[in-house]
């Protein structure tokens, strides 16, 4: 499937750079659109040692990388400020499925010493998710590169458990918030519709997740790039 999405794109690509019989100049107007990408989400879990059920669990230092395709839409506004630069603001919301687990085994002194055995499984499922950003573009032609930055959001959920007399779960369902920067090339392919290929990276920071089994807890940090491909029509 990752083939198939990256050929697509540098078909698309390919497509856009080549010669336009497009007189229109002019990028400024709402527009509204879809995009397709693909979604690399990096989340690294950090904790400190603690005892479940007189078991010492170590230090955790786990990742949980979820990639996958996403779709979505966004809806926006280009102003021109003078001949060549532009100043705007967007919205858009994408739809994205990644999920990550991992499962650990561990025990009560030495491998040959065991004396209560015990399991783990913990997961990281990433959602929907959507930015609301200011672009600020310049453009020669039919061409615009612009740069972009603002506000992210995603929905995330967290699920830790683990068995060792007993069964132990912890969860958490959250929509996480940070910043997102990023830019793109957008050029007009008719005096209305406008194609533009696009890389965001967002920083959701720290968040604090539960653990099971204790009250202590654990921390999570998570970013994620995009790279997508979007068409609008301008109104």
């Amino acid at each position: 499937m990752k083939h198939t999405f990256f050929a697509g794109v540098l078909a698309l690509f390919v497509w856009a750079i080549a010669p336009h019989s497009v007189q229109a100049q002019d990028f400024s107007g709402t527009y509204f659109g879809g995009h397709f990408g693909y979604r690399w989400v990096d989340a690294d879990l950090t904790s400190p040692a603690y005892m479940v059920d007189s078991v010492a669990i170590p230090p955790r230092d786990e990742s949980y990388d979820t990639d996958g395709i996403i779709v979505g839409v966004q809806l926006g506004h280009m102003a021109r400020i003078s001949p060549n630069w532009y100043l705007g603001l967007e919205a858009d919301i994408s739809a994205g499925w990644g999920s990550r687990d991992r499962q650990v085994s561990f025990g009560d002194g030495p491998e040959d010493e065991y004396q209560t055995y015990g399991t783990g499984r913990s997961g990281f499922d990433t959602n929907w998710q959507g930015t609301i950003r200011a672009r600020l573009g310049y453009a020669s032609g039919i061409d615009m590169f612009y740069f972009t930055g603002g506000f992210a959001f995603m929905d995330i959920d967290w699920n830790d458990a683990i068995a060792i007399n007993f069964a132990y779960t912890a969860s958490k369902s959250d929509i996480l918030t940070g910043w997102v920067i990023g830019g793109g090339w957008e050029r007009l392919i008719s005096p209305n519709w406008l194609l533009r290929v696009e890389y965001l990276y967002e920083d959701f920071g720290s968040i604090s997740v539960p653990l099971a089994g204790t009250d202590e807890r654990g921390s999570l940090d998570v970013t994620a790039q995009k790279l997508r491909l979007g068409l609008s029509y301008k109104f």
